[in-house]
């Protein structure tokens, strides 16, 4: 099979139907394939090999001018280019392979399935019927080959080698998007073809990250050997060369079910090196100590997946600052006062195991892109946290005031704040389902945050009224009916228990949530 010109890349056609398409296929009728159909990490792997491959074959854009006049160039020079690298495009045979290569020492063997990050051990989440060992067919192993090489998971990797005079196991490091599980985005057009060209960056764009040169491809590097490539510094310290990476040595064994695995190239992360990936977005936090940080643009929120959306300010940061913080890359090619749609994804990893996956599409407003307006946004953001925090307090008033047949406010609060930290987080924990259902409710209304970030706030004696606005009303409705739904009230003391959980919920004075979404947003 050569993925070249044979088809194996799943698709949605402008009309609406499904296919599959090879890779020439996919730049030669790119205006007719209205995107991609798969999952979202295999789409961040997919749309990194199409850019790796459009960007190789122009050798560019060099600068935002040559970006802006390549467009009806992609297509033509990606034909011509896969067709002079059509022997490193094949999936099997005794020659160079696409994204394989013989590893070093006692090799080991895995099955297929752990290409899709199916494993007896971890989570059903890509497949509900485990059945290791079974067959696949090649479409299935290029695309999770792909996708693989992108998000192997860093910790044992298979087989042994020799060091320091004994066999020792081979241990691996994250391939460059599964670092932090972190958000990797994506400007969306209205086809394929148009799609890419808006993603692809230019060489003065990847100058200015002073972490990245711009490199070649893996499949364009002279050597053949593991130990070669592992002295390249071009693939792993490269645009074009992290854009396709090669994390795991795999070779497909010919029975349709297994390969050879070992340790591949060695990729440097964010917190290694400060190298990112070019789609992901990096923002400044304080750690335990006060201090700032630069870390990369998550996922994981404490022991909760977040939603995107809600890092959106970050996401649409369009200045990189010399330090390296804001969004991706990519931004630059829009002017600032461009509405577009923006597709987000994550792989949600803890240590070896993927824990979910997380994507959505948002159409980012017109002015989103000035600093004023993802401050605003970030605000609006703050404020139903806030108010998340004090639904979660209001939940642990009402089971405490329910276990305690306390009825005094004062005497109930007290209580609360003398609880050891095991006995706060038991109580935490049964409002999750709370949680979750309030943050559910409030992304269905997404465009009042939209305008409320576009819009003045309110102001009344020298304070701003949150509480005025729609999102501000949206997001108290949300939280009222959260704790509605999360503390029944039928029986006289559960009456009770709800009336106090509700005072703790709106609180004294009633403008505290605005009190507390002022002060975060001055910090």
């Amino acid at each position: 099979m050569n993925l070249s010109t044979d088809a194996w890349i799943p698709i949605v056609w402008t009309e609406g139907k499904s296919g599959i398409v090879s890779l020439c296929e996919a730049f030669e009728r790119g205006p007719e394939i209205l995107d991609l159909a798969v999952r979202p990490h295999e789409r961040i792997a997919l749309m990194r090999l199409l850019i790796c491959i459009a960007q190789a074959a122009l050798d560019g854009p060099t600068d935002y001018d040559d970006w802006k006049d390549c467009r009806l160039k992609i297509a033509p020079a990606a034909l011509d280019y896969l067709k002079r690298w059509r022997a490193a495009f094949e999936l099997l045979g005794d020659g160079p392979r696409f994204l394989q290569v013989k590893g070093e020492g006692q090799l080991g063997t895995m099955e297929l399935d752990k290409l899709g990050f199916v494993d007896a051990d971890m989570t059903t989440l890509f497949d509900q019927d485990v059945e290791l060992g079974r067959q696949r067919n090649l479409e299935w192993v290029a695309l999770r080959l792909v996708a693989y090489q992108s998000f192997a998971a860093g910790g044992m990797v298979g087989g042994s080698i020799q060091k320091d005079g004994r066999l020792q196991p081979q241990k691996g490091k994250n391939g460059p998007c599964r670092d932090s599980s972190a958000f990797h985005a994506f400007i969306r057009r209205e086809n394929l073809a148009s799609t890419l060209h808006t993603n692809m960056l230019t060489k003065e764009a990847i100058s200015n990250l002073k972490s990245l040169v711009w490199g070649t491809p893996m499949w364009e590097a002279k050597a053949t050997k593991l130990r070669q490539l592992q002295s390249t510094d071009h693939l792993t310290r490269s645009y074009l060369g992290r854009l396709a990476p090669l994390s795991r040595a795999v070779w497909l064994n010919g029975d349709g079910a297994t390969a050879l695995n070992a340790n591949g190239l060695l990729y440097p992360s964010y917190a290694d090196e400060g190298i990112r990936e070019p789609t992901t977005s990096v923002r400044v936090v304080k750690n335990r100590d006060g201090q700032e940080q630069r870390v990369l643009l998550s996922a994981i929120d404490g022991d909760n997946i977040k939603k995107p959306w809600r890092e959106l300010h970050a996401l649409t940061v369009k200045r990189i600052h010399d330090n390296g913080v804001g969004g991706p890359l990519a931004l630059r090619n829009l002017d600032d006062d461009a509405a577009f749609d923006l597709w987000v994804g994550a792989v949600v990893t803890r240590q070896a195991k993927v824990e979910d996956t997380v994507e959505s599409t948002y159409p980012v407003p017109k002015g989103m892109l000035f600093e004023s307006t993802q401050r605003a946004y970030e605000v609006g953001v703050r404020h139903a946290e806030t108010w998340e925090r004090r639904l979660r307090h209001a939940i642990a008033i009402y089971r405490l005031a329910m276990e305690t047949n306390e009825a005094s406010e004062e005497r109930l609060e007290g209580r609360f704040q003398r609880l050891k930290r095991s006995e706060r987080q038991r109580l935490a924990g049964i409002s999750n389902r709370a949680y979750s259902n309030y943050w559910t409710v409030i992304e269905h209304r997404l465009e009042l945050l939209n305008r409320f970030a576009l819009e003045p706030i309110p102001r009344r004696n020298g304070k701003v009224q949150y509480r005025e606005t729609e999102w501000g009303k949206h997001v108290c409705r949300c939280a009222d009916n959260s704790y509605e739904r999360a503390c029944p009230h039928e029986t006289p003391r559960q009456i009770r228990a709800y009336a106090l959980g509700l005072k703790a919920l709106f609180g004294a004075p009633a403008e505290q949530a605005e009190v507390e979404t002022e002060k975060e947003a001055e910090a």
